[in-house]
């Protein structure tokens, strides 16, 4: 089963595994095949539980997008009602990376949307969230982006043009 293991330790080294803290979506959901690359955040007494989904096994037209689990007690976590939270948006960026750029088999014609991180704006009421992405724009060899998003309740979010993008990779991942 492809599940979030959740344990707890007081000194790091014993560990006290705990219920899973979440699992792969049903089938035909956007984290219906694996979720991984979690962001957790608190606010105002609640966890947030960012993670990237996808929706199929590694194939043409594979979507991946940002989901979201809450929780009150960090125990049990419920996904929000309107995950996705976050898609690839067209407008800024790659939907699917071209033959041309496709330095590994499983790579071609899949989305590149992934491994959220989640910023508090300074003022405490405007989050970011980075994501690592493809630019739609320069040549096929260097979209590799930084995407970016702002919210200011961590649920709905709007998308915005890349925050990095230095013309030199193919692909970026964990902007953490």
């Amino acid at each position: 089963a492809r599940t979030v293991h959740h344990a707890v330790s007081q000194d790091l080294m014993h560990w006290e595994d705990l219920p899973d803290a979440l699992a792969v979506g049903p089938r035909g959901a956007f984290d219906g095949h694996t979720l991984y690359d979690l962001h957790s955040v608190e606010h105002e007494g609640r966890g947030y539980l960012f993670y990237t989904g996808i929706d199929r096994p590694q194939r043409l037209g594979q979507e991946q997008a940002i989901g979201l689990a809450v929780s009150d007690d960090l125990l049990g976590w419920q996904r929000v009602p309107d995950n996705p939270v976050l898609r690839c948006d067209p407008g800024y960026y790659e939907q699917a990376v071209p033959p041309e750029a496709t330095y590994q088999a499983k790579d071609g014609g899949r989305m590149w949307f992934r491994d959220p991180w989640i910023y508090r704006y300074p003022n405490g009421r405007m989050f970011g969230m980075a994501v690592g992405a493809r630019a739609r724009d320069p040549h096929p060899d260097v979209r590799g982006c930084v995407a970016w998003a702002t919210s200011t309740d961590l649920i709905h979010w709007t998308p915005a043009k890349p925050l990095a993008m230095p013309p030199r990779f193919r692909t970026m991942e964990c902007p953490v």
